[in-house]
């Protein structure tokens, strides 16, 4: 079974975001985790693209507005419903941040860099936007046979006389695109392919490009995550309709600020205790009454056994993530492109599927908790 056939019915409840496999059991229920865990066993079968999830920043949209103007602009500048971040010189855009009291000088150099290149290569009648993640400004010189270049958290280091060196040797500037935005207002579109990007030209743009290695995923863990997921299924359906009767779904909404805070603190053992203990300063004194009560509440008895499953199944199916992850990256000693996090080996992350129908595989532990030091 492909991707986009097992996860096609939680299209709607992600609304086009790239999202964490453990994460679907919170925003699909049982379904979604059932569609997570059948998803990560399809890797192994090849049906679909496994490629690099890109460490790039800032995310940038670029494009030509109805005018035929080319906008280059951050992500928030682009969405400011007054349009006026929406720039159409790199003088502008600077000039946006002096209006509002800002201050990217470790920005500009690089906008400059990118303006010319772009106002050459996005044809004049296109029309539309990209959206992608700047990888690097400027001319890249290679140092012992390598590039190599630290957009955020990630540093990669590039093989100069690989296909990937040739490409930043003859570019200005790297950008990782993932995303189409056909006008103001309307909705973004994954990209597959370069869209009408050029494949070469002063600016490499990066698709996730770069076969990776093939996983066997273990049948007997595959097993292990649906034997939970049956385990607890009548508990966190019975849950979270519950939970929607009593007009309490803030509960659900609290697991993803309460999973970030796990992350900061560095591990997910006794999810279903620390979630009890951080649950209280999501909810009103009335809900904290209902719900937690001296430990007697609603959360504590009829709700325990569907929370207990909730988190047992985000674990089961975040190991199983894991597993797979750590099998690509030892995978990739000795290719091309070599990335780390500090001194630990390893990319962001890598990307299943294709289109709307893709997830992603990232240590949170390590990626997303050093991004949050290093970005807040």
């Amino acid at each position: 079974m492909k991707i986009r056939e097992i996860i096609v019915e939680s299209r709607r409840l992600f609304e086009g975001r790239i999202v964490h496999p453990e994460d679907m059991i919170i925003d699909g229920g049982i379904q979604g985790a059932q569609q997570a865990v059948a998803g990560l066993a399809a890797i192994a079968k090849g049906q679909e693209p496994t490629t690099i999830k890109w460490d790039g920043f800032p995310a940038l949209v670029f494009g030509r507005n109805v005018d035929g103007q080319l906008v280059v602009a951050d992500k928030h500048m682009f969405e400011k419903k007054s349009g006026e971040g929406r720039v159409t010189s790199a003088q502008a855009f600077q000039q946006y941040d002096v209006a509002r009291g800002a201050d990217r000088s470790d920005l500009y150099g690089k906008v400059n860099v990118l303006w010319p290149a772009l106002e050459k290569v996005i044809p004049r009648t296109f029309r539309g936007y990209y959206m992608g993640d700047l990888l690097y400004a400027g001319r890249q010189e290679p140092q012992d046979g390598v590039y190599t270049f630290k957009p955020n958290t990630v540093t990669y280091r590039v093989k100069a006389n690989s296909a990937i060196g040739k490409k930043i040797e003859k570019s200005l500037a790297g950008i990782a695109v993932h995303t189409f935005i056909a006008d103001i207002g309307e909705p973004d579109q994954p990209l597959q392919g370069l869209g009408e990007l050029p494949d070469s030209g002063p600016i490499w743009f990066v698709t996730g490009e770069m076969k990776l290695p093939k996983v066997n995923v273990d049948t007997k863990s595959v097993g292990e995550a649906n034997s939970i997921i049956n385990k607890y299924a009548g508990a966190v359906t019975k849950f979270i309709a519950d939970l929607t009767a009593m007009k309490a779904k803030g509960v659900l909404s609290a697991i993803s600020p309460y999973i970030t805070s796990r992350i900061a603190g560095g591990g997910f053992d006794n999810m279903l205790q620390g979630f009890y203990e951080f649950l209280p300063t999501k909810l009103s004194p009335a809900a904290q009454s209902k719900l937690l009560g001296d430990g007697d509440g609603w959360l504590y008895t009829e709700g325990r056994a569907g929370l207990e499953g909730i988190f047992s199944i985000w674990v089961t199916v975040h190991n199983l993530k894991m597993n797979i992850k750590q099998q690509i990256d030892a995978g990739m000693t000795g290719s091309d492109v070599q990335a780390s996090i500090g001194d630990a080996p390893g990319h962001e992350g890598y990307v299943v599927g294709g289109g709307e129908d893709k997830f992603k595989l990232i240590d949170r532990l390590g990626f997303s908790r050093a991004n949050f030091a290093k970005n807040g």
